[in-house]
């Protein structure tokens, strides 16, 4: 269980440093944010049957590399990073362990940003379904990502940028925008839909607040019609027949008993019928809260019951 150490002295040449970093990266030992030199982190046996094992042993060569843990958590998994240096250049020394070592927390914290992004990114898999700006309380932009251009429509939501500033041809989206960006320099998130955009303005994330406080993040996104999946979830949690979950993906989308039964090819009466049993099973006293709710993906009034 001892760690690798130095038999001999002498350099290796010729070693694929590529062989090398998959050897060490599957048999990582230590705590985050801790660097060592060469193989102190990997134990005889995890590579006892390994070519480069042999290397070493025969050779001693231990400073050839650097490596650290950036994180290992549930959130994070176990991700770490490995130098090596070129075969004909001069072993690693403790300094650049410790220069490594000051370098973790700002790649974990990097990392970590990055893989949250991601996740609030993940229902637009489309980059081109999908742009974000940071503008300020003017709505001069900031920044915007590639998908935000001078001169075209962002995503049918009436907004363009011009002359580097968020702009619209209909003063009442403007004034939306307004008070939203006002809502956000207070803390406060907001979403919407404009035309065939969903509109999010909410306060700038942490990783850019050096972007100055007077900033927003806004992401405008092409609008998707989620009330069928919204309507099913809704119908799983509760229970609901087929015949129930057709009804409430209708009732979702038509407010007008009558029509609705018609779309269905009921009678009203029966629907009145199943809608009764429907509020019965969600708990609700009346449709218009039901229907409030599965809009929302509400189910908490279940878990009062």
């Amino acid at each position: 269980m001892d760690p690798v150490a130095a038999r001999s002295t002498g350099t290796t040449t010729g070693w694929p440093s590529s062989a090398i970093i998959r050897t060490i990266t599957g048999s990582i030992l230590g705590a985050a944010f801790l660097c060592l030199l060469g193989q102190q982190y990997v134990r005889n046996e995890d590579i006892a049957h390994t070519e480069y094992f042999e290397a070493i042993n025969r050779l001693g060569d231990v400073r050839d590399s650097v490596h650290g843990i950036i994180g290992d958590d549930a959130e994070f998994g176990r991700q770490s990073i490995s130098v090596q240096r070129g075969f004909g250049e001069a072993y690693f020394e403790l300094a650049e362990a410790d220069r490594l070592s000051a370098l973790l927390p700002i790649l974990e914290k990097s990392l970590r940003n990055s893989l949250r992004a991601a996740r609030l990114l993940s229902a637009h898999r489309d980059p081109g379904d999908f742009v974000y700006l940071v503008v300020d309380r003017g709505l001069v932009l900031r920044y915007a990502d590639r998908g935000g251009r001078e001169g075209g429509t962002l995503h049918k939501s009436t907004l363009f940028i011009a002359h580097d500033r968020l702009a619209s041809g209909v003063p009442a989206t403007l004034a939306v925008i307004e008070a939203a960006v006002a809502n956000a320099l207070k803390g406060e998130t907001l979403s919407f839909r404009i035309g065939g955009a969903s509109i999010e303005v909410s306060p700038l994330p942490s990783p850019l607040q050096w972007m100055g406080s007077d900033s927003v993040f806004l992401s405008i996104a092409r609008a998707r019609d989620a009330i069928a999946s919204r309507a099913k979830l809704f119908a799983a949690f509760y229970g609901f027949t087929e015949r129930e979950t057709a009804i409430l993906e209708t009732l979702m989308r038509e407010i007008d008993m009558r029509r609705v039964g018609k779309t269905i090819g009921i009678s009203y009466e029966t629907l009145r019928w199943h809608v009764k049993n429907m509020c019965h099973k969600s708990h609700h006293a009346r449709r218009e809260s039901l229907v409030f709710a599965a809009m929302n993906g509400d189910f908490g009034d279940a878990f009062q019951a």
